[in-house]
């Protein structure tokens, strides 16, 4: 960090020794100064200023320069290039959706939504179980619907009704090759729903410090007995 720092202060000190000259001509050009030397070196925008080279080409480049078949032809352009990024969109949630649903049928869940960025959600079914994940600001956390009525969609529930979380963490564990991966955060959440609900119905026979069917730790199990509500 503290290289990229002194890279970036190095870069702007030769910016403006390059762009002296012509910040000296751009003050010449003004009113009269008692000190030029002072002015060249000051930064209040009183004082006029050369063209930015990193905006439209110092200025040759900038849409009132242009005639308006140019004009036509670079907002042509730009559509273009929303039109490739739209289509390169829509290929990857199709691509997603189609893994993500090879996905569920080796899971045997049923997925009623996956996609969004901000959130982006999970939303289906486990073993009789409604649930979602939900990812937003690095946190993630799987949710499912209320015991006595376990259909329900608790993505969907009035606030007023009591879910269940079952999971949380940090988003990076939903990453593959540190990059985010949908069906990877599917296989993340049908795990933990499975898990939970395990846990809950174990009988944890021949169990001795941990339960060999659940791994769940005996000194906590009957915690998970409890119903863990909580209004997410």
């Amino acid at each position: 960090m503290q290289d990229e720092i002194a890279k970036l202060r190095t870069d702007l000190a030769a910016a403006r020794i390059a762009q002296e000259p012509a910040r000296r001509a751009a003050l010449a050009a003004g009113p009269q100064l008692r000190d030029l030397e002072a002015a060249v070196a000051c930064g209040c925008s009183c004082h006029p200023r050369p063209a930015d080279l990193n905006l439209h080409q110092g200025g040759v480049a900038c849409p009132c320069q242009l005639t308006a078949e140019e004009r036509k032809e670079s907002f042509n352009d730009l559509l273009g290039i929303l039109s490739e990024a739209s289509a390169s969109e829509a290929s990857y949630e199709s691509d997603m959706r189609r893994r993500a649903d090879e996905a569920a049928q080796g899971l045997n869940v049923e997925i009623r939504e996956i996609g969004g960025g901000a959130p982006f959600v999970i939303r289906g079914v486990v073993d009789g179980r409604g649930f979602y994940l939900r990812e937003r600001h690095d946190l993630w956390s799987v949710v499912i619907s209320p015991d006595d009525d376990p259909l329900l969609d608790p993505w969907t529930l009035d606030r007023s009704i009591p879910v269940i979380e079952v999971a949380s963490g940090d988003s990076v564990a939903l990453e593959r090759d540190a990059v985010f991966d949908p069906v990877y955060a599917l296989e993340i959440a049908v795990n933990a729903v499975r898990i939970f609900l395990l846990r809950r119905s174990c009988r944890h026979e021949n169990a001795a410090r941990f339960c060999p069917d659940c791994g769940v730790e005996m000194s906590q199990a009957d915690a998970w007995r409890i119903e863990a509500r909580r209004d997410v």
